[in-house]
């Protein structure tokens, strides 16, 4: 089960709780039940630490294929530029089209990396607001607990 459902499973066993009268809002809840869904939640928790490191392996991978491709292009357009054998005017005007295919294949490659770099950067960024979003709310949902678990301990002890 995800980090999510929990949580949700968190605000609805917080929504169905019994409320004390005259105490501003402060309810009574299944400390078990809490309990169990925080234990829940700290062990899937991992799952979405390692969602988070495949993304980063996978723009790596995207990175490192991206630059083969480059490569490949460049080595390419060398071999062609190579394999053009001519004289004087012939040879002058091959090497000027395989300078030209260089640096548009190279300036390809540049262009597809930023394309990937930015991609991958964006992909990381949501990917890291949500996880943030996601332990910020359940820090919220766990002081909401722990206040209500001291208002029924104050109760209790009243």
């Amino acid at each position: 089960m995800s980090v999510e459902n929990l949580v949700d499973q968190l605000d609805e066993l917080l929504e169905n709780a019994i409320s004390l009268p005259l105490t501003s809002g402060k309810v009574v809840m299944d400390s078990e039940k809490v309990r169990r869904i925080l234990e829940d939640i700290r062990l899937n928790l991992p799952k979405d630490i390692r969602s988070a490191a495949m993304i980063v392996n996978d723009r790596t991978q995207i990175l490192a294929d991206a630059k083969k491709e480059a490569d490949g292009i460049i080595r390419q357009a060398e071999e062609r530029a190579r394999l053009m054998v001519s004289r004087d005017e012939i040879t002058r005007q091959a090497r000027e089209q395989a300078d030209a295919m260089l640096a548009k294949n190279h300036a390809q490659g540049v262009e597809y990396m930023k394309t990937v770099k930015g991609y991958v950067d964006d992909l990381m960024q949501r990917t890291e607001e949500a996880l943030v979003a996601s332990v910020n709310e359940l820090r919220q949902k766990r002081q909401n607990v722990k206040a209500s678990q001291q208002s029924v301990d104050t109760t209790i002890s009243n």
